[in-house]
């Protein structure tokens, strides 16, 4: 029990939950780099996968249609890494609001990770198999990482935060 007026350790389990968002992040931005690394060759085998399932379609549509889905995921992916990163911030000084933020993002990592497995699957030739396993990782990492944050442990240790903190 803590004496009145000094405040409970952080649980460790939070640390825990920082951790296993770090290991997400890791796997995201690995992702990121496998992709950028060999991007003519994604965006090629992409774009051939698209256009052989939609043979009617004129090639520069699907092309562009494959471009718009490559920045989309770039652009979700930078919101997923900023959003984590303030949400560990927040709940590391205490602020419930921040457990809120990553389990919303690991929702959207969830969605993320398995479109980014079905839109790459043709091009596991030209980055490797990991490109089929790393969304689908982080898509975990981010939802255990979120949950571990829900424990009872946690939500004593932020109700427990100063009044400002709240």
């Amino acid at each position: 029990m803590t004496e009145p007026g000094r405040q409970p350790p952080r649980p460790r389990i939070v640390d825990a939950a920082a951790i296993v968002w770090l290991i997400a992040l890791a796997a995201l931005l690995t992702t990121a780099l496998l992709t950028a690394l060999d991007y003519v060759d994604v965006r090629d085998g992409v774009t051939d996968s698209f256009a052989a399932d939609h043979p009617a379609t004129d090639r520069s549509d699907v092309a562009a249609t494959v471009d718009a889905i490559m920045i989309g995921n770039a652009v979700v992916a930078l919101l997923i890494l900023a959003v984590a990163v303030v949400g560990v911030i927040r709940v590391r000084d205490r602020l419930h609001s921040g457990r809120t933020m990553l389990a919303v993002d690991a929702a959207l990592a969830v969605v993320v990770g398995v479109q980014f497995c079905l839109v790459a699957e043709p091009v596991t030739e030209a980055v490797g198999e990991v490109i089929s396993f790393l969304p689908l990782a982080m898509a975990g990492c981010a939802v255990i990482g979120s949950a571990l944050l829900y424990a009872p442990a946690v939500g004593t240790w932020l109700d427990a935060a100063p009044p400002h903190h709240r």
